[in-house]
């Protein structure tokens, strides 16, 4: 295992562009839509994830986009699997709960010559000006509706408020069946636990964690993905660390995280509100509270959890572990 530093040195002009200009939702979807059930403004499709707190609507899909292209910048690449050589030549390519798809999106326009299929749960794809290399699906990540073997390529990122623990296997097993022999499953995750973080902000990450952990759900289940790979017969899994700094190190990436991450109190707003027993005035207070923690006050820190490994193909020797 390697750890890895976002580091200071001024992020492109192409990615900071990325960031600042990707596609602005300042509404959530219209109130009356049918799929949706609206709880204090903000979206959740009645057939999405029960599990998951965040909502769906479109101020969360603006997050998710902004989210992937700060990533690309803090990981130094969209993926962490030693896979260029083969999308340049043209692969099957599988990104599973996509969310709006940037991930996708951006890769197909890098790599025209590879195929990518891109699903999610609930339909909240930004098709809007993709390549023709791009499907979107709306499927279930528990059954994909693939047949076994479709995939050169299986990538999921960001699952950790998702699935129950006791699923984990599962989800990895779905996975790996379509995935081709000799293919590469790569996983890249976030434990919901924020480091060298400030009181407000502790309190309030544990309190989600709490939560999480009464519906099923180990938010901090990361870094034994690894183990949980290896055990459902992937071979040569590697596993990195990446510290990803909240409000301080880079300026321009500190400050697009700390925003980031505020946004991400706002979605879990609704849900939260109850667990925390705070009126909504109080919740907005807490959340300055934290935000100000997050600004550069202490040196935060959240650390991604990178994991890839191959399918065993039965054709060929074993690799070397």
């Amino acid at each position: 295992m390697t750890i890895a530093s976002l580091d200071t040195t001024p992020a492109s002009d192409a990615t900071v562009n990325h960031v600042n200009h990707a596609p602005r939702h300042p509404h959530a979807r219209p109130v009356g839509s049918d799929s949706y059930i609206w709880i204090d403004g903000r979206g959740f499709p009645k057939t999405g994830n029960p599990k998951y707190l965040l909502p769906n609507d479109d101020i969360e899909c603006q997050r998710l986009t902004t989210q992937h292209y700060i990533l690309g910048r803090v990981i130094k690449s969209p993926y962490r699997a030693p896979i260029t050589e083969a999308l340049e030549k043209g692969i099957k390519v599988l990104n599973v709960g996509c969310g709006p798809g940037a991930w996708s999106k951006e890769l197909a326009v890098r790599f025209p010559f590879s195929t990518f299929v891109a699903t999610d749960i609930a339909d909240v794809f930004n098709a809007t000006g993709s390549p023709p290399n791009v499907t979107f699906i709306v499927a279930d990540t528990f059954k994909l509706p693939f047949e076994d073997e479709s995939f050169d390529y299986v990538f999921q990122r960001f699952h950790c408020l998702c699935f129950t623990e006791a699923a984990w296997p599962t989800i990895i097993r779905e996975l790996m069946r379509v995935t081709k022999p000799g293919g590469t499953l790569e996983l890249v995750e976030i434990s919901c636990t924020i480091h060298d973080a400030g009181p407000v902000t502790t309190t309030y990450f544990e309190k989600l964690r709490m939560t999480m952990l009464m519906r099923g759900v180990n938010s901090n289940y990361a870094p034994l993905l690894g183990g949980t790979m290896t055990s459902e017969g992937l071979e040569n899994v590697k596993h990195e660390q990446v510290k990803w700094n909240i409000g301080w190190g880079h300026p321009e990436l500190g400050r697009l995280t700390t925003e980031n991450t505020a946004a991400t109190f706002g979605g879990l707003k609704p849900q939260m509100l109850l667990v925390l027993g705070l009126d909504e005035e109080e919740y907005d207070q807490t959340v300055r509270e934290a935000i100000k923690e997050l600004s550069g006050a202490y040196p935060s820190y959240w650390t991604i959890e990178c994991f890839h490994g191959t399918k065993p193909d039965p054709d060929c020797d074993a690799p070397e572990r």
